[in-house]
């Protein structure tokens, strides 16, 4: 039934996709929905320098994004890869190169999704991803985004390895880094002043392997004209070589890119287990 719902989403014009989106959004946002309640705290804890009104704005819209991040994902699971990327654009082509094996850093900001079939089209690459509890649901997901030109490897042991044999291979690597990696697999490490349990998998990797990060983000431009794919090289190799430095300047690269729009960021992913 999913599936047939998505697939039948899919066919919506991007501007309709959207404007459903906004009123699922919009009726996140008008009644006491777990997910506003998620947002709004977490907004509360992050954006301390904004007014309460501010913080009222970026609330609502944020839940009028994340209602088109529901409606659009069929678009980008379901349509062919050209049709989707007819809608994507970048300024910002030149630092991709082939020759070297690149870790994309990419937190939930815009529309993520689509960064997966772009970057396929310019080079092999494979996700890190965590596997969801529903059984039949994350068979979907897989099928779905693997369709798309690029692998998964799942958040365990097994998926580890096979990120380090694609880095072996010259492969490129997408990792969404903001996501609590559970008990024991991560560090607490400041994000937006707040402690908060943080993955150490990518830091590990690019020290490891000495590969070049690069950050990404696809930024949802107004009116359902399309997508504007940032890229921009980062490092977090610190002096100090501490691991805890390292995930330090990770998150606050992650800030530095959910304040250019931070209505466009998940906030009501529970980072804070609140």
């Amino acid at each position: 039934m999913i599936k047939l719902i998505l697939k039948l989403l899919s066919f919506l014009p991007l501007r309709l996709s959207h404007n459903l989106g906004h009123f699922i959004g919009w009726c996140l946002w008008f009644f006491n929905t777990k997910i506003k309640t998620i947002s709004q705290k977490n907004i509360n804890l992050c954006l301390k320098n904004l007014t309460q009104a501010e913080k009222e704005k970026v609330l609502k819209q944020s839940l009028i994004e994340t209602g088109k991040t529901f409606t659009e994902v069929s678009k980008v699971w379901f349509n062919s890869t050209k049709k989707i990327l007819n809608k994507t654009s970048t300024n910002d082509a030149h630092l991709l190169n082939n020759d070297q094996v690149t870790i994309f850093l990419m937190p939930h900001l815009g529309c993520w999704e689509i960064i997966g079939p772009f970057l396929a089209k310019q080079n092999k690459t494979t996700f890190f991803y965590k596997p969801l509890s529903n059984k039949k649901f994350d068979d979907l997901l897989v099928k779905t985004r693997e369709s798309r030109g690029y692998k998964l490897a799942s958040a365990n042991k097994k998926g580890v390895i096979k990120l380090q044999k694609a880095i072996l291979k010259n492969e490129w690597l997408g990792i969404l880094p903001d996501q609590n990696p559970g008990a024991g697999n991560g560090l607490n490490i400041d994000f937006f002043d707040k402690k908060v349990s943080t993955m150490t998998l990518l830091v590990k990797l690019a020290r490891k392997n000495n590969v070049q990060i690069i950050s990404s983000w696809a930024e949802r431009l107004p009116k359902a004209k399309g997508y504007l794919i940032h890229f921009e090289k980062v490092n977090f190799l610190s002096q100090t070589n501490l691991l805890e430095d390292d995930c330090l300047l990770m998150n606050q690269t992650i800030e530095k890119m959910i304040l250019q729009k931070p209505e466009q960021y998940q906030w009501s992913y529970n980072r804070f287990k609140l």
